[in-house]
């Protein structure tokens, strides 16, 4: 069995040799696809695995707004600020509530007077 191992990884090489840019673009090919898995793993590992970086973090929630008799969940609409506000200010079992808010910026032209 290992003669013929042997004997298929010399033909092997032989073909490589005797074809170089096939051989380069397979091993950059496989390099590419490697590297590609690797940083997937990475990434799941990262959001999916490993857990929070901070205490109790299986306790996070994230809150929308959901349109009068919508169940999509592509239907879901971020709290404003007053809403946050008054949602905050009514609970009383919950330890902590924060927010955070993402807003677009224009690199250019007037500025908006809303703020």
């Amino acid at each position: 069995m290992t003669d013929a191992i042997l004997r298929d990884l010399r033909h092997a090489v032989r073909g490589l040799i005797a074809r170089p840019t096939y051989a380069l673009i397979t091993v950059m090919t496989l390099a590419l696809v490697i590297g590609a898995a690797t940083a997937v793993l990475a990434a799941v590992s990262a959001t999916l695995v490993r857990p929070l970086p901070f205490p109790y973090g299986e306790r996070i929630a994230q809150l929308f707004l959901m349109p009068p008799g919508q169940s999509e969940w592509t239907a879901r609409n971020p709290l404003s600020l007053g809403v946050f506000l008054r949602f905050r200010q009514n609970l009383k079992q919950v330890e902590s509530v924060e927010g955070l808010w993402a807003r677009e910026r224009a690199l250019g032209g007037r500025p908006s007077l809303s703020r």
